[in-house]
């Protein structure tokens, strides 16, 4: 049973994560063209807006699932490691490279 939770817990996540890019970064049920009909009724203005909201997130869960299956997963200290070795010295030069432009430019 608590096997059977986590894995539910980890489907019921890729749908709010789905959602959340659905809304922040896609317009949520905001159809673009939909506001030029002025004389559409409720009903289908209402249905039209979940199903866009809707197919979005489907989208992005199946987004989410098919990285989630293809691209191999690294173990913690593989990710600690490239992150502390590689990433973080690469962006201290990024922030020293960036202060020195904005330096001789200003």
């Amino acid at each position: 049973m608590r096997w059977s939770s986590f894995m539910l817990a980890e489907y019921i996540a890729i749908v709010g994560v789905a959602a959340l890019i659905t809304t922040l970064f896609f317009g949520g049920y905001q159809v673009p063209w939909l506001y030029h009909w002025e004389s559409a009724p409720q009903w289908l203005v209402t249905l039209l807006q979940f199903g866009k909201f809707a197919s979005f997130t489907f989208i992005f869960c199946w987004f989410q699932i098919q990285l989630r299956w293809t691209v191999p997963k690294f173990r913690f200290d593989q990710t600690m490691a490239l992150g502390w070795k590689k990433l973080l010295p690469v962006a201290l030069l990024n922030t020293v490279v960036t202060a020195i432009i904005i330096v001789a430019l200003a």
